[in-house]
């Protein structure tokens, strides 16, 4: 029972001893983890070795003075450095990260850079030695307490804008009134925007704690390959892969409104599915000050679409015109992308993910060629029992998808309308889908999953007329596929797993 509740375990890492509160199985992944991003800052402790070389003599003298210099350092030196405990992490607004870097150096302070398992959330992640982080504390409540002043205004600006909107609308013509509550009503999404960050600076100057600890960093993994297999992602990641969750098609393409979510770059989004490509574009309003953006879609044949938010609200952008682009990309509503900020990066992901061999691999393979005993120590020991456990992996899928009801259809009754997957039950009634996984063809026939717990759309109509629109839940979409198999054999299988 012990190894199935919280526990203190103790991670030797490289000589550094680390204290983790976690279950056995948690504590081991969490080994995985901070030793694959050690093995990142391996590079940049390389180039400081070989500078030390030239002065053997004071090798040890000047190992130590390099180490607890100021400024930005490995992760396996923070480790090295922190005392009373593991590092911190500390996330760093990116309007004011120069400066507090600045700062810190000039306070003697250490950090290292990290990898951001959460891209376009406008923080970075710094890692931080212990005793340190009270310090970082009052250096980034210093410089909110200044930011949180201009995003108040920004707030107030908008109610500004929005005063002046609600009254030319009480005196508008009847055909100027839409284009009004459209301002209106972006203007509206602006405020809520800009709203979160006066939150977050008022949380942080109020709590003077804008620190977490590393495990709950690492839980920030979640939903990445980095969480599965952080050796291979790491690996990737030095080819120039970056670490990132999917997202569902309806979220990555999602309005925002106020300049402070504002890329600096255009975004590209890849759907390796499908091979459909997604380029956007953002631009401000001179008018109004909000933003949009301007879309470019490349579908699998390469033909080019182009669409944009422009002057309409979030819900007709959702309703009108996001599942049109859907369409033409061949997508529902839940297909998964990844997202990247440059050329460079999807060319990156293109040309290596799935195809670089993570160094713990390698390792493994040379110490048994070379015939060395390779359990001679912890770290390799686990590297060789990670390895197995990945080609384990494969047997136990039945057991991990046991949430998921598995359906084969004849393909003739499936198509993609307005950024969902329809399935025709007869000549009146159809099912949307906004979600599936593990879909292909087999036996000439189409099949995929959706989980158990999945609300599916049921919808009657006559001709083009929709008589009856509502969700369903799961039990009542058995019932409904299970009468359509049973009158003309759309279905031709449904089981759950």
């Amino acid at each position: 029972m012990a190894d199935e509740i919280a526990q203190v375990c103790e991670l030797e890492i490289r000589g550094i001893t680390m204290a983790v509160k976690a279950p056995v199985e948690l504590a081991q992944i969490l080994y995985r983890m901070t030793l694959a991003l050690m093995r990142l800052g391996d590079r940049h402790t390389e180039k400081k070795e070989k500078k030390k070389e030239k002065k053997e003599e004071k090798k040890e003298k000047k190992e130590t003075k390099a180490l607890n210099e100021p400024g930005e350092k490995s992760i396996e030196e923070i480790f090295k450095l922190s005392q009373n405990g593991p590092p911190q992490v500390i996330n760093l607004r990116k309007e004011d990260m120069e400066e507090i870097l600045q700062l810190a150096e000039k306070d003697g302070l250490h950090w290292a850079s990290t990898v951001d398992f959460i891209p376009g959330d406008g923080l970075t992640p710094v890692i931080v030695p212990a005793q340190e982080a009270a310090i970082w504390d009052a250096l980034i409540e210093k410089t909110a307490s200044k930011r949180l002043e201009k995003d108040k205004n920004t707030v107030q600006e908008y109610d500004r804008k929005l005063a002046e909107e609600k009254e030319k609308l009480r005196n508008a013509k009847p055909e100027n009134k839409a284009a009004i509550e459209t301002r209106i009503e972006n203007l509206l999404q602006a405020k809520a925007e800009a709203e979160k960050w006066v939150v977050y600076g008022e949380d942080v100057v109020t709590n003077k704690n804008a620190t977490i600890s590393f495990v709950d960093y690492l839980r920030l993994a979640k939903g990445t390959e980095f969480e599965t297999n952080p050796e291979r992602a790491m690996a990737e990641y030095e080819k120039g892969v970056e670490v990132g969750r999917k997202m569902p098609a309806k979220e990555c393409f999602s309005p925002i409104r106020d300049k402070s979510y504002m890329p600096d770059t255009q975004l590209t989004f890849y759907f390796p599915d499908h091979g459909a490509i997604v380029t956007r574009k953002f631009e401000v309003d001179q008018e109004t000050g909000l933003v949009y953006s301007e879309y470019a879609l490349k579908n699998e044949s390469g033909e080019i679409h182009q669409f944009s938010d422009h002057n309409m609200t979030k819900d007709q952008w959702n309703s009108n015109v996001l599942p049109e682009m859907l369409d033409q990309a061949g997508m529902i509503e839940g297909t998964e992308c990844r997202l990247f900020d440059s050329q460079e990066k999807l060319q990156a992901y293109m040309d290596y993910h799935g195809k670089v061999r993570p160094q713990s691999e390698i390792n493994v393979e040379n110490a048994i060629k070379e015939g060395k005993e390779v359990f001679r120590s912890a770290e390799v020991k686990n590297e060789i029992e990670t390895a197995v456990s990945e080609k384990m992996k494969g047997f136990a899928s039945a057991k991990i998808e046991s949430d998921r009801m598995k359906i084969s259809v004849d393909t003739e009754h499936l198509s993609i309308h307005e950024g969902k997957l329809r399935l025709r039950l007869n000549e009146n009634e159809d099912l949307y889908f906004a979600n599936i996984a593990n879909e292909g063809i087999k036996d000439g026939k189409a099949v995929f999953e959706i989980e158990n717990d999945a609300t599916v759309l049921y919808v009657k109509h006559e001709g083009n007329e929709v008589k009856q629109s509502r969700a369903m839940t799961a039990e009542e979409f058995g019932k409904k596929i299970s009468e359509a198999a049973s009158k003309d054999h759309v279905m031709s299988q449904h089981q759950s797993r």
